[in-house]
């Protein structure tokens, strides 16, 4: 018997679908509030990377043989939460036996694809590694960190898995709160023992953390009334159609997965210290990334999937269309505040201890940069995902093969002229590109699919994109460029705070601001605040 009633009840009268506890904007404001928390610490942990180990040969051979067990994870965490869930979908509206066997068998799938790939992946970078990466140094440290985060890549897989099947259940707040244990454990292991221990507590906590979070996922599966069972994966229904459908994804994940690997790899001959600046530049644009992108692909997977089931093509349409738009509306100021404020917010953050000026200004030339893709990067997502339900997986296999090669070449020509700022310009161009094509693929085989940042949205969207740009170099150019700590830390205060002000009074419509204050203020009422607030009219 479960341990929540609620939740008890929800399973044995028939799986609860995404579509059953409203839509994309109330799942978003739960998990991405959520993921704000895990962004928080794990921005605290790589401050901690920065001062307490700074930019050297020993964490660059930390991020290269980390790249190792993320292509592992990487490769099935998007494959797991699109190709899944969709599946699984399935399998919960034709009976609750279908779907708690179908999640058994997923995580029997994962387990032993996720092994037998992560011996795979360190045994090629083992042998592969010398090949590429340059200083034999360098390489024999990163052969053993690739080595010692082998569990890593089974336990994200794992977490991925796990949290598709509470995706079904419209459950999302437990895959973005378990990101964080990671995180924590690197905190604490800097803190006490940074010194003493080096970059072997971030390998610790790599694999402790995500352990932790395999048995904390599982155990609220279990208290969800879903019964687990590991076994060798039977020929079913289900498992053929998730290999059908999963297949094309998890080949493309694997090819798009290698980039990074590719990315750091390109990088070591740079000079010491160049593939941390490149990383820690990359974490810190991930932050709104991951908010706004990868931690939606569970819920807008779940959700869509739902709304095609219950309403065809045209609510799926619809769904896909407002996605859309909103990714168009959040992702310009971020884009406009990246690239005005990328030195500010890198010395800000990293800079001091062990992190040097010239570690700083690549990591704030890689956040500039990349912050150029982030548009393509989100909306990407919405499209991606569009193509997944319609049952065009292979569509989606073809452009990561496009986005491997295209950032491979462009790589390898943009590295010598640009150094660290070409591989995340190749990086932005690749993403780009690969959008362009799904764009154009879209119109030619749905209809009613609105193309990014065009008609009244995207004009409005590019006025204020202009008008925020305007007013935050204005202000950032009126503050020392030779700022302590807290002079910089309100130069990016002020200087969001106005910028986005500026934004918002541009794009948004008249009854927009009406929506946008009335929902403020209910959830500062949900969240206690006392008494009445002002204006607030009871209905």
């Amino acid at each position: 018997m479960p341990a929540a009633p609620t939740e008890a009840d929800t399973v044995a009268s028939g799986p609860l679908t995404a579509a059953d506890h409203g839509g994309l904007g109330s799942i978003l404001l739960r998990v991405s509030s959520l993921t704000l928390l895990t962004q928080v610490i794990s921005f605290v942990s790589s401050i901690l990377i920065a001062r307490t180990l700074g930019a050297t040969r020993s964490t660059d051979a930390y991020f290269l043989g980390y790249s190792v067990p993320l292509f592992v994870s990487s490769v099935f965490l998007t494959a797991i939460r699109s190709g899944a869930i969709p599946a699984l979908t399935d399998e919960a509206s034709r009976s609750e036996r279908a779907f708690l066997a179908g999640s058994s068998e997923l995580v029997s799938i994962t387990l032993i694809s996720t092994l037998l790939l992560s011996l795979l992946a360190a045994a090629c970078a083992v042998a592969l590694l010398p090949l590429t990466a340059g200083s034999p140094s360098l390489v024999a440290q990163a052969q053993v960190n690739a080595l010692a985060l082998t569990p890593l890549g089974v336990c994200a897989a794992m977490v991925s898995a796990l949290a598709a099947i509470l995706a079904v259940i419209n459950r999302f707040a437990a895959a973005a709160l378990v990101v964080g244990i990671d995180p924590i454990l690197r905190i604490v292991l800097l803190a006490l023992f940074g010194s003493a221990l080096g970059t072997k507590a971030l390998v610790i906590a790599n694999d402790g953390g995500n352990a932790l979070a395999v048995l904390v996922m599982w155990a609220l599966v279990l208290r969800h009334g879903i019964p687990l069972k590991l076994r060798w994966p039977m020929r079913s229904d289900f498992v053929r159609r998730s290999i059908a459908l999963t297949a094309p994804l998890v080949l493309c994940s694997a090819v798009v997965a290698t980039n990074p690997v590719i990315d750091r790899a390109m990088t070591a001959p740079l000079g010491a210290g160049s593939i941390t600046a490149l990383d820690l530049g990359i974490r810190l644009f991930g932050i709104p990334l991951t908010l706004l992108g990868a931690t939606l692909v569970g819920p807008l997977t779940a959700t869509w999937s739902a709304r095609k089931a219950a309403g065809g093509w045209a609510a799926l349409r619809d769904s896909v269309n407002r996605g859309i738009e909103m990714f168009t509306v959040v992702v310009p100021p971020l884009l406009v505040l990246g690239i005005v404020l990328r030195h500010q917010l890198v010395s800000l953050i990293y800079h001091g201890g062990g992190y040097s000026e010239h570690a700083t200004n690549q990591s704030a030339a890689v956040l500039g940069i990349s912050e150029l893709g982030a548009p393509a990067m989100l909306v990407g997502i919405a499209f991606g995902t569009l193509f997944v339900i319609e049952g065009h997986a292979k569509f989606v296999l073809m452009t990561g093969v496009i986005n491997f090669a295209l950032n491979g070449i462009l790589d390898y020509v943009l590295r010598t002229p640009l150094g660290v700022a070409g591989i995340a310009l190749s990086t932005s161009m690749t993403y780009t590109v690969v959008l362009v094509i799904y764009a154009t693929a879209t119109r030619r085989r749905w209809e009613g699919v609105r193309t990014p940042f065009s008609g009244p949205t995207g004009v409005r969207t590019f006025l204020a994109a202009g008008a925020m740009s305007v007013v935050t170099i204005a202000l950032a150019s009126a503050f020392s460029a030779e700022a302590d700590r807290i002079e910089l830390l309100a130069e990016v205060v002020v200087v969001s705070l106005a910028g986005l002000a500026s934004y918002l009074a541009v794009v948004l419509r008249r009854d927009q601001w009406r929506r946008l204050i009335t929902a403020s203020l209910r959830q500062l009422t949900r969240l206690g605040w006392p008494g009445p607030l002002p204006g607030q009219v009871e209905r």
